[in-house]
């Protein structure tokens, strides 16, 4: 019960906020001495979470759900795709995601298992989430935010996305400095780098579950406090990140991005 509950205010935390939620996950495991992580939990936390984005989104979610019929005729006129996503329509906005999906999709399926079997451990999470921290002190020095999204915007958005699967690489800070840096509006740049994750974190989600949990999973009652705990934190993290993003100051995580780094690399080779 006592790991559920860490593990869950861990992931529900560190999803939202530009700090990595794999990296702090593995040095969470490594410090408590967890063990091994469990799928099960590991799951039904990420679960959690994508929860708690569609409630926060839900008014956004809706509106592309209403969407969907003028993004398919979309679809069959890419001559139209330049300025639906200039003007950013509901169909604009849903033809984003889809261009954004691709290489995540690509890079997850080529490069997750690859990925997990040479960077294990607390070490690999600490040295980038320097790279992470780095990323987001450069915003800083981003353009403003008047420039509007285009398809190729969109595919670097995805390629971020999909880098991600390194530990201590934040998804969310990824997306978010990159699409600062190339000029879009804050408020679109927090948002969209959320309403991307929906279909990115639930694919991962049911690959994972796919093969099953095991044969001893986890308690029940120990992954639904799990998914509870993630939710609500996750809830309150990303309430707060998008104040953050509004106000344009991103950068401020870097004051405990490379702090923490630094201290996951003096208990790892100091220890």
């Amino acid at each position: 019960m006592t790991d559920a509950v860490v593990l869950g205010l861990v992931q529900g935390v560190t999803e939202f906020l530009p700090i990595s939620s794999d990296g702090h996950l593995a040095l969470a495991h490594s410090l408590f001495g967890f063990g091994e992580p469990s799928l099960a939990i590991d799951v039904m936390l990420h679960l959690g979470t994508w929860l708690a984005t569609v409630i926060v989104f839900r008014g956004d979610v809706l509106d592309l759900i209403k969407g969907l019929p003028e993004f398919f005729r979309l679809m069959s006129q890419p001559v139209q795709w330049a300025s639906s996503l200039r003007e950013w329509s509901r169909a604009g906005v849903l033809l984003a995601i889809f261009l954004a999906s691709l290489p995540t999709a690509v890079i997850g399926l080529l490069l997750k298992k690859p990925v997990e079997g040479i960077f294990q451990g607390a070490a690999p999470a600490a040295w980038f989430l320097l790279v992470t921290g780095a990323l987001l002190l450069a915003t800083k020095f981003s353009p403003s935010g008047d420039r509007p999204m285009t398809i190729g915007k969109a595919l670097a958005l995805g390629v971020a996305q999909g880098v991600a699967v390194l530990p201590g690489v934040s998804r969310s800070g990824s997306t978010i400095c990159l699409a600062l840096m190339m000029g879009l509006p804050r408020e679109t740049s927090g948002r969209f780098s959320f309403l991307m994750s929906l279909p990115a974190v639930l694919g991962a989600v049911l690959v994972k579950a796919r093969d099953g949990f095991g044969d001893a999973p986890p308690e029940p009652a120990a992954m639904l406090l799990g998914v509870a705990v993630s939710f609500v934190s996750g809830v309150a993290a990303l309430t707060l990140l998008l104040e953050v993003i509004r106000r344009g100051r991103m950068f401020w995580f870097s004051a405990y991005v490379f702090p923490a780094a630094l201290a996951a690399l003096a208990m790892v080779y100091l220890t």
